[in-house]
C-alpha cells in the first residue's frame, strides 16, 4: 500500500479479474479496518444458506427471516447471487450503517 500511495492518487483491488474496491488509499485502509455489516430478509434461508454464509464471512447470524453478515469485505451482489444458488429468495437486502 505504501508504493501505491505514493505513486497513484487511486487505487483499485482487483480479485479473481474484478474490481472490488477503488478509491483513495485513505478510504481503502478505512475499508481493511472497518466492519461492514449486510442485513439480508428473505424466505428458505435454511442451515444450509446459513452454512454456505459463514464458509465466507466471518461472522453470520440469524433471527427469524432476517440474515445478518459482518465482514470486512462483502460484495453485495455475490451474496445475493450465492443465497439465490442455494436455493434461498432475497425480499431486501442493504448495508447497515457502523
Amino acid at each position: 500500500m505504501e508504493e501505491a500511495d505514493s505513486l497513484a492518487d487511486r487505487i483499485g483491488i482487483i480479485d479473481d479479474g474484478r474490481i472490488i474496491s477503488l478509491g483513495k488509499s485513505s478510504e481503502l485502509k478505512t475499508m481493511l479496518v472497518d466492519t461492514h455489516k449486510l442485513i439480508v430478509k428473505g424466505w428458505n434461508l435454511t442451515l444450509n444458506v446459513i452454512s454456505a454464509m459463514q464458509r465466507r464471512y466471518s461472522s453470520v447470524s440469524m433471527e427469524g427471516n432476517t440474515l445478518t453478515i459482518s465482514d470486512r469485505f462483502i460484495d453485495f451482489h455475490d451474496v445475493v447471487e450465492q443465497l439465490r444458488r442455494e436455493g434461498a429468495s432475497v425480499r431486501a437486502a442493504y448495508f447497515q450503517e457502523p
